[in-house]
């Protein structure tokens, strides 16, 4: 007889498992670009959680499509250089480590589902093919009875086996167990239970299980055993085979990468081990208690309710990094978190927490080396273009000044000619502390390369503050560098100053004039600040 097991899907509609893996797909490509920016590391990691998700909900083949357009879409789009669809050298390892993790996913996934549909046709063939056999003996073993299903299965005749006492070879760690629950039989207690492996026709041991009625007369003396038997080989198979996909299914779920939890009302079902590592939680099962013991702050667990059932009740996925805190050590973490609402489940979410604190660190690294001078740690030309503009927004908003003063360090080529690069890069540095140590706390010091500084001086009511907090930072280099081993190093610069609104409004054109200015108070001897002015020449 054929078989045929049908799997129940989670989404039952074939365009809408499709639709669903090209909407996680999309939604991944969409958190990398959001969450990691152009120049994110890792473009494909919001992707495989994805890929897990989808297979769950989807199947193998949308799975397989949602891999590919996330592939293409993250090659061209979220890779360098950005829409190129030729060959990438430096992307093609991201997208190989990619498809890795992708390709094992499935990997696992198939081999679930194969063994579950094994699973199935061993218990179904073991109900459709299962027949008992039945014998009957004196109290001395002595057969009195067998049926044809008995002797078949042992191959022996019906002949031979009456008035015997042959019965199936039992293993001989087992008789003594045996021999006690057959003397234990009593008109109280007549009916055990035997499990054990026997010998069959062919000679292979099989499993059977055999009902052990004892039937006793009036004096309540035994006075006949009957065994009703049927083979369990198939089903210790299944137990075997089951085990074996329980324990893959957990070791699935109880990885070291992702933490899992399902979710019923606002309560936690079942998590995994890894969720309590992630959020640094003492070691405990939290089935039973409310979410709200998975947050470190009432804040964090209120945003994210706010925010995720709305999403989870219209059948969507949820997902967001948020910034917790690690319960054992302390520390500030990051956690991609993604959930989702199980169809026809009666209000049970799933939830998957993974760790990107590195991953954030690194980026956050990486935007602060873009936007920072790598010897004096302070903001670069594009950083303070930034700053410039913001200054000026508040300026127009408030009515006030922003001084924009260029500086340039009077005297650094002879002191590399005569110290070395390395005496030089330290009194680069001297500079920038002293120009920091004189600016207030929302002013802005930034380093264009080589000798060139500028500071930003905002929030200004008059010409006169501007001056003072000038002939500050003025003052402040002129004081020589002392350095242990060396003669006292002179110290001087030039400063130009454009001030908005008085010489211009836009970012451009103030850099450009107090650059100018600068190089008036150089050419004038250096050692001086000088205020732009239109009869210098010099117009934008």
């Amino acid at each position: 007889m054929q078989i045929t097991i049908r799997k129940k899907s989670i989404i039952n509609s074939i365009p809408l498992r499709y639709f669903t893996a090209l909407s996680l797909g999309l939604a991944s490509m969409a958190a990398s670009y959001v969450f990691g920016g152009p120049y994110d590391k890792a473009p494909f990691l919001y992707a495989i959680p994805m890929v897990a998700i989808s297979l769950y909900l989807t199947g193998l083949y949308p799975a397989m499509l949602m891999v590919a357009v996330t592939v293409i879409i993250g090659y061209i789009w979220l890779l360098v250089p950005y829409g190129y669809i030729g060959f990438k050298p430096m992307a093609a390892n991201r997208v190989a480590v990619y498809l890795l993790f992708a390709a094992l996913l499935m990997i696992l996934y198939v081999l679930v589902r194969r063994a579950e549909a094994r699973d199935r046709q061993s218990y179904l063939r073991l109900i459709m093919d299962q027949t008992e056999f039945v014998c009957r003996c004196m109290p001395n073993g002595r057969l009195i009875y067998v049926n044809e299903v008995f002797c078949h299965y042992f191959n022996k005749t019906e002949s031979e086996l009456i008035g015997s006492t042959w019965f199936p070879g039992m293993w001989q760690s087992r008789l003594l167990e045996v021999r006690q629950k057959l003397d234990a039989l009593s008109p109280e207690s007549p009916t055990v239970k035997i499990e054990d492996r026997v010998l069959t026709a062919d000679g292979s041991p099989r499993w059977a299980e055999f009902l052990v009625r004892g039937h006793f007369d009036d004096g309540g003396k035994l006075a006949e055993i009957q065994y009703v038997g049927h083979d369990i080989t198939a089903l210790k198979q299944t137990e075997r085979e089951l085990s074996s996909t329980i324990a893959l299914q957990n070791a699935m779920l109880d990885n070291n990468l992702v933490g899992i939890a399902k979710v019923h009302k606002r309560k936690i079902v079942w998590h995994n081990k890894e969720l309590i590592r992630i959020l640094g939680l003492p070691d405990a099962n939290y089935a039973g208690q409310e979410t709200r013991v998975l947050f470190s702050d009432d804040a964090s667990y209120g945003k994210l309710v706010e925010e995720a059932y709305p999403v989870l009740r219209a059948h969507g996925v949820y997902r967001n990094e948020i910034k917790g805190l690690h319960i054992t050590t302390g520390k500030d973490i990051w956690i991609s978190v993604n959930g989702v609402m199980m169809p026809d489940n009666d209000g049970i979410s799933f939830w998957m927490f993974l760790d990107v604190t590195d991953s954030k660190e690194k980026l956050e690294a990486a935007q602060d080396f873009a936007n920072h001078d790598a010897l004096t740690g302070l903001p670069n030309r594009r950083l303070l273009e930034d700053r410039l503009q913001q200054a000026l927004s508040y300026g127009a908003r408030t009515a006030s000044m922003v001084a924009v003063c260029s500086v340039d360090l009077d005297g650094l080529k002879p002191t590399n000619d005569q110290y070395g690069h390395q005496v030089g890069d330290l009194l680069l540095k001297a500079a920038a502390d002293r120009m920091l140590a004189n600016v207030r706390p929302y002013d802005t010091v930034a380093r264009l390369g080589g000798d060139e500084f500028v500071f930003l001086l905002s929030n200004l009511q008059d010409k006169t503050d501007c001056q003072t907090g000038i002939e500050r930072i003025l003052v402040a280099l002129q004081k020589p560098l002392v350095l242990d081993g060396y003669e006292p190093i002179p110290m001087s610069a030039s400063i130009g100053v454009a001030i908005f609104p008085n010489h211009a409004s836009g970012r451009e054109a103030l850099l450009n004039q107090s650059d100018f200015a600068m190089y008036q108070a150089k050419n004038a001897g250096g050692g001086r600040y000088c205020f732009y002015d239109p009869a210098m020449g010099y117009s934008v």
